[in-house]
């Protein structure tokens, strides 16, 4: 058995940040309980908000591109099955399972992808 954080019944095990806000490259392996810690400006809040563009779409835009990037790239694994999710100059995109999702604006994860992680804006309060 594994032993990972477990959100909305799903248990989450690797979170693989490329270029985003301040992370270069940073991989986070989750437990039953995972603790992030650092000083003020490390990056914490960075990799919550990391798992919430993956997960909801949100928030918009390229802003949390990191600067001098000129893409970011996540991948998440939850359930032993990787959702990657890019984005960049003619890059906007999730892959899962196979399949290749395009992602515009405000719309919604691509219906496969919510499924799976099945996690709404309540689960980031």
């Amino acid at each position: 058995m594994m032993n990972n954080l477990l959100i909305a019944e799903q248990m989450i095990e690797r979170l693989a940040i490329a270029d985003f806000q301040i992370h270069e490259r940073i991989t986070v392996d989750f437990d039953q309980v995972t603790t992030l810690t650092g000083d003020s400006g490390t990056g914490k809040s960075g990799i919550l908000r990391c798992l919430r563009w993956l997960m909801l779409n949100r928030p918009n835009g390229d802003s949390f591109v990191r600067k001098g990037a000129s893409a970011t790239k996540v991948a998440l694994t939850v359930d032993e099955k990787k959702i990657l999710r890019e984005k960049g100059k003619g890059i906007n995109r999730y892959r899962f399972d196979g399949g290749d999702f395009k992602a515009f604006g405000a719309a919604a994860v691509p219906d496969p992808i919510a499924a799976h992680l099945n996690v709404s804006e309540a689960s980031f309060q």
